[in-house]
C-alpha cells in the first residue's frame, strides 16, 4: 500500500467509514453542502476508547494519570497542572523527575490543524503529558519522550515508517520536536514535544501575585456618627515578595542534593489526527476472484488492539442449540472485555462476499457456529486479512483473540 493516499482514495475511506458508523455527519452542517466536519459514530467511538485506553498505560514510573477534564486552554502549563505538580513533589519526597498525563477536551487549536482531521474542532481530544525534570537533564528527557511517543504511534500502525519526526527547532526560547503523518494534503503534525525551560512555572507564580490599588472602608452610621467596621488596605508588594521567596523554594525539586526550579517538558498529541491516520492506512482495496468473475474487495485492516469489534459470532444454522452456544460465547467475550458482534444467520456455506460488511467494519475474526459445534465443540475461525478458515475447538478461541 502506498503510504500517502490520493484524495480520491481519501474520499472512498470517508464514504466507507460513514457507511459503517465510524463517523456521522454533524447535524449542524447536514444539508449545507459542506462535507465536513463529522462526529464520532458507534465504531469510531470504540476506536477512540481503545486509543485512550492504551494512551493511559504508558510504561513510565515517573508519570501519573489524573482525571481527564475539559479546558478552555490556558498557558502551556495551567494552574491545575501546577497543583498536581506540587502534590507529585510531596509523593516523590521532592525528587525529580515527576510527570503526569491528562486527556484534555478542548476547542483550542494548540498549533494543530483540527479542521483538517474531518472532526468538529470543538470536539478535539488532546493527549497531554507534563514532565518536570532537572534543568541539566531537560534535553535528554525531551529526546526520550519524543522517541517514546513516536514509537507509540507506530505501535498501532500498519506502516510504522509513515510516522516520522522532525529535527529539534527553536522557537521563542522553546525547543520543539514534532511527530508527523503524510496525509493526502501533505505532512501534518499529530504530536508536539516541547521543552519550555522553567518559564511556565515562573510565569504562573507571577500571576499569583495580587496588586491592590485602593483603601476601601465599610462604615455604619452609629449614634456617635459614622464609624469604620472593615478596612481593605493596600500594603504594597513587600508582603507578597516575602511570601514569593518561600513559595519558589516550595516549588523546587531535588536534583541530587540540590534544590532546583524544574524545567517543563510537554507532549501534546491530537487524537483525531492519529485516528484519521489509522483509518486512512487501514483502507485496503484489491481485485479478487468472485462467484461471477472478478470483484473489488474493500476492507479495513485496523490493528487488532484498536478494532471497534474484535470478533463476530456467525450462526451458520438457526437452531435453539446454536443460539444458546452463541449467547454463552458472547457473554464470555464481553466478560473478558472483548467487543463482540452477534451476526444474523448466514448460509451454511457463505461466500467471501457474505463477510463483506464485517471486513469493511474492520472485524479481524469471525467465529462460525454450526451443528458440528453443538455435537463436537469444533468451530471455524475466519481471518479478515487472509480470508482463510481454520478449525479449532471452541475452548481455544480466546487464545486467538488474546494471544
Amino acid at each position: 500500500m502506498s503510504v500517502k493516499l490520493s484524495l480520491e482514495n481519501f474520499r472512498k475511506v470517508i464514504s466507507l467509514c460513514h457507511q459503517h458508523g465510524f463517523i456521522h455527519q454533524s447535524p449542524t452542517v447536514a444539508g449545507s453542502g459542506c462535507n465536513f466536519p463529522f462526529i464520532y459514530g458507534p465504531l469510531g467511538t470504540e476506536i477512540k476508547r481503545n486509543i485512550l485506553k492504551y494512551c493511559t498505560t504508558q510504561d513510565n514510573p515517573h508519570t501519573s494519570f489524573p482525571e481527564s477534564h475539559p479546558t478552555a486552554g490556558e498557558g502551556p502549563v495551567s494552574s491545575d497542572i501546577l497543583l498536581h505538580y506540587e502534590n507529585l513533589l510531596q509523593l516523590s519526597e521532592r525528587k525529580l523527575p515527576v510527570g503526569l498525563a491528562q486527556v484534555v477536551f478542548s476547542s483550542r487549536k494548540r498549533a494543530f490543524n483540527p479542521d483538517r482531521f474531518i472532526f468538529q474542532p470543538h470536539m478535539c481530544t488532546y493527549l497531554s503529558l507534563y514532565f518536570f525534570c532537572a534543568p541539566k537533564d531537560a534535553s535528554r528527557w525531551q529526546d526520550s519522550w519524543h522517541r517514546v511517543r513516536l514509537q507509540w504511534w507506530r505501535k498501532f500502525s500498519g506502516t510504522p515508517s509513515a510516522f516520522s519526526s522532525t529535527d529539534v527547532k527553536s522557537e521563542n526560547g522553546k525547543q520543539i520536536v514534532e511527530v508527523k503523518y503524510p496525509f493526502p494534503w501533505g505532512g501534518d503534525v499529530i504530536e508536539r514535544v516541547t521543552n519550555y525551560g522553567s518559564k511556565p512555572i515562573e510565569e504562573l507564580e507571577e500571576k499569583r501575585k495580587s496588586f491592590l490599588k485602593h483603601i476601601i472602608e465599610v462604615k455604619y452610621p452609629f449614634p456617635w456618627g459614622e464609624d469604620v467596621i472593615e478596612r481593605v488596605t493596600n500594603y504594597g508588594s513587600k508582603p507578597i515578595e516575602e511570601l514569593e521567596e518561600k513559595r519558589k523554594s516550595f516549588l523546587k525539586g531535588k536534583d541530587g542534593r540540590k534544590l532546583v526550579l524544574p524545567h517543563v517538558i510537554t507532549s501534546v498529541g491530537i487524537l483525531e489526527g492519529g485516528m484519521l491516520a489509522y483509518l486512512l492506512e487501514a483502507y485496503q482495496s484489491a481485485v479478487v476472484p468472485g462467484q461471477k468473475g472478478k470483484r473489488r474487495r474493500q476492507f479495513m485492516r485496523l490493528n487488532t488492539s484498536l478494532c471497534p469489534v474484535k470478533v463476530a459470532i456467525v450462526k451458520m444454522e438457526e437452531t435453539d442449540e446454536i443460539q444458546e452456544v452463541s449467547d454463552i460465547l458472547a457473554k464470555e467475550f464481553r466478560t473478558a472485555d472483548i467487543n463482540v458482534l452477534q451476526v444474523v444467520s448466514m448460509a451454511s456455506s457463505p461466500s467471501a462476499k457474505a463477510f463483506e460488511r464485517l471486513d469493511q467494519m474492520g472485524v479481524p475474526f469471525a467465529v462460525l457456529l454450526s451443528d458440528t459445534t453443538v455435537k463436537s465443540g469444533v468451530v471455524k475461525i475466519r481471518n479478515r486479512d487472509t480470508t482463510l478458515l481454520q478449525e479449532m475447538h471452541i475452548s481455544q478461541v480466546r487464545q486467538i483473540l488474546q494471544p
